[in-house]
């Protein structure tokens, strides 16, 4: 489910998006625009997804944008018998600040995520327009 967050006229945009989960992840943020490249914006730098509170730009810069935040889980080092349980325990959440609300904490919605538990693989989507 798409989350929207109102960034203002002259401020700095940030985020951090917090993995919860018993496998490896990696996340990415990307800045979408219609009729744009989507750029990528940061990237998590170690196995457990998370990326520490990042700066993403003015909000002259991000108006009209959408952040696409899109993480991988791999439970491919749980066993056949837990996956299951720990694909129910996967969460995720993204403190977004610097906008006229002040910061503001989205959780991860039960459509945001696809458990593939025969490959032991989990997708994590979250949009969050940029108002």
């Amino acid at each position: 489910m798409k989350a929207t967050y109102s960034i203002g006229t002259s401020s700095t945009i940030s985020l951090s998006v917090t993995v919860g989960t018993e496998g490896f992840a990696q996340s990415k943020i990307y800045l979408r625009k219609e009729g744009e490249k989507p750029l990528l914006l940061a990237t998590s730098a170690s196995d457990d997804g998370n990326i520490s509170k990042q700066a993403l730009g003015d909000s002259t810069n991000l108006k009209d944008g959408v952040l696409a935040i899109y993480t991988m889980i791999d439970l491919s080092a749980i066993s056949d018998g837990n996956v299951a349980a720990a694909m129910q325990k996967i969460t995720a959440t993204y403190d977004i600040s610097g906008g006229p609300s002040g910061s503001t904490t989205i959780k991860m919605d039960d459509d945001d995520i696809a458990k593939l538990i025969d490959t032991k693989v989990a997708t994590i989507t979250k949009a969050i327009v940029l108002i």
